[in-house]
């Protein structure tokens, strides 16, 4: 059955029953306080119904998951609630709504300082910057991995189990870096190493120990460019994404 929707000026249908639609607006008035839905831009005569759509969908995301983990929802504080609506409005896509949604429920079920942060990163990723970093965090997870410094992933093996041309990914992964997301693993160089190996040939030095050096530098070298070919999560990337999946409701009900 379709619920409908009116607002000054706009009109439309969403595909959801009277009774889920109540529940939906229910558990978004008790979220967002009563004085703020009128002047933020979102539900007033100069909203847009689709982004009201758009925000009415990832709302209903998030009240299937407030009941299937039975969650105590709380109110989110001003700012984070301003900005969340704003952001969250204009997305469309299934992926990031769903990230979204997780990401409302987890920030109103708990206190999540970093909410805020997550806000104003989320709403500058694209349906493929979502899709890489989903892929990194299910990959992490199969793996019982739980700390983004004990893994890596190859960049080549993203590219060939998602389909994405190499270069859009290089465009994704130089986006991440920039929202400090992503990055390459990072290689600690022993200290004796600092002397270039030129210098200590020239200054003496058996033939044994120059080749050992030339072959410690050698190996260096392919260490660098395996790093370049890989990736892994920086911290704030990592908790970025526990915040916007459904694991961790999983794992705050235990």
């Amino acid at each position: 059955m379709k619920g409908k929707i009116a607002i000054p000026g706009h009109s439309g249908e969403i595909d959801v029953s009277p009774k889920d639609l109540n529940a939906l607006q229910k558990f978004f008035s008790f979220i967002i306080p009563e004085f703020m839905k009128d002047n933020i831009g979102i539900l007033n005569d100069n909203a847009k119904f689709k982004r009201f759509k758009n925000l009415l969908q990832i709302t209903y995301k998030a009240e299937k998951l407030k009941s299937k983990y039975n969650l105590k929802i709380l109110p989110l504080p001003l700012k984070p609630s301003i900005e969340y609506m704003e952001a969250a409005s204009l997305e469309e896509n299934p992926i990031l709504q769903s990230m979204w949604a997780n990401l409302l429920v987890n920030s109103s079920s708990k206190p999540i300082s970093t909410a805020p942060i997550f806000i104003s990163i989320l709403k500058e990723l694209r349906a493929n910057d979502a899709k890489v970093l989903q892929y990194i965090y299910d990959f992490m997870k199969s793996k019982k991995i739980d700390t983004p410094f004990n893994f890596n992933i190859s960049k080549y093996g993203v590219v060939k189990d998602l389909k994405i041309e190499r270069s859009e990914f290089e465009v994704i992964i130089n986006n991440l870096e920039r929202l400090k997301l992503v990055q390459p693993p990072k290689i600690f160089r022993p200290i004796s190493l600092s002397i270039p190996y030129k210098s200590r040939i020239t200054y003496g030095g058996s033939s044994d120990s120059q080749t050992a050096i030339i072959k410690h530098l050698e190996e260096e070298n392919r260490k660098m460019n395996d790093s370049e070919s890989k990736i892994q999560f920086t911290m704030l990337g990592y908790k970025l994404l526990e915040a916007c999946n459904e694991f961790a409701l999983s794992n705050s009900t235990k």
